[in-house]
């Protein structure tokens, strides 16, 4: 089994995902997938690997997690969570419900403000469009439940954090698929909570954007200490649009939009030096591309060389 690791991880670099752990005599932690397989492991070397966790099931993320100074990993699968310590050893491994349920949407934030990060997330039955729960963990040597809300009236399908009125706090959204009473139809809807001693505080539960949109995330594109929202739109015409969106107090207002496109998809924010940049799937004719777009305070603009 060693050799068949050394052989993966010297082979196959491109599919795998590494953590160096800083100050542990470079020990690094790895997941990939191949042919079909899932793995988590650490290693000093490729002479010196363990595996930790195996599996023929969807495949994990695996990202970094702050208490405090110290830096612990998560381990994100389909339907479980693999916490790991300081060192790359196994802390805790939790699942969130049962065979049949699978994770929608996930949330890594600092809600309290405090240094200690909070993972957050959406599950649901196994395959549906949509969840039904939400539920919020802390980390004490293992997994701490410290919040869960069933909430089957929203249909939540995404969980994010945002400080959307630049009070240094963080806002928690949810993506739902519902009606409002003053838009009678089933329709995806950016809700916004505040986490006051570990309870939801609804702060805008809006009845729409200024169209139907497909998805949304949060940046702070313009650098005054407040993220805006920019979702995909879908135009009349059948096109897309980025949109961008800033808190006014009372809901969000436009503040500009990207070209219009035959499609956009997989909306994500990435970082040049200082500098918020949007990243989306767009098509052009019969061509799908990556590109990149900056705000310029009235337009989402697709970067130079895209």
């Amino acid at each position: 089994m060693l050799i068949v690791i050394c052989f993966m991880l010297a082979s196959v670099k491109d599919n795998i995902s590494l953590i160096t752990i800083p100050g542990n005599k470079g020990v690094t932690i790895f997941s990939g997938t191949i042919l079909g397989c899932n793995f988590l492991g650490t290693a000093e070397s490729l002479k010196s690997v363990r595996l930790l966790d195996f599996s023929r099931k969807a495949g994990g993320s695996l990202q970094t997690i702050c208490q405090g100074k110290d830096n612990f990993y998560l381990y994100l699968k389909e339907q479980s969570f693999i916490l790991l310590s300081p060192e790359g050893n196994i802390l805790d491994r939790y699942s969130p419900s049962g065979e049949s349920s699978s994770l929608l949407s996930t949330c890594i934030s600092d809600l309290d403000n405090d240094g200690n990060d909070k993972l957050l997330f959406i599950s649901g039955e196994r395959g549906a469009a949509f969840g039904d729960s939400l539920v919020i963990l802390d980390f004490d040597d293992g997994f701490r439940e410290i919040y869960r809300q069933s909430f089957p009236l929203l249909n939540p399908w995404k969980v994010q954090t945002a400080d959307v009125d630049g009070d240094d706090r963080k806002e928690i959204s949810l993506g739902v698929y519902k009606e409002s009473p003053f838009h009678q139809v089933l329709a995806k809807r950016p809700f916004l909570y505040e986490w006051h001693n570990h309870e939801l505080v609804p702060k805008w539960l809006g009845s729409r954007l200024s169209r139907p949109f497909e998805d949304y995330v949060f940046a702070d594109l313009d650098g005054n200490g407040r993220e805006e929202l920019i979702a995909i739109e879908l135009l009349e015409s059948g096109e897309k649009v980025l949109h961008v969106y800033s808190w006014k107090g009372f809901g969000f207002e436009g503040l500009g939009e990207s070209p219009s496109f035959a499609d956009i998809h997989s909306i994500y924010i990435s970082w040049d030096d200082d500098t918020p940049l949007v990243q989306a799937q767009v098509k052009t004719g019969r061509k799908t591309n990556q590109k990149s777009f900056y705000f310029d305070g009235t337009q989402l603009t697709v970067s130079p060389g895209n």
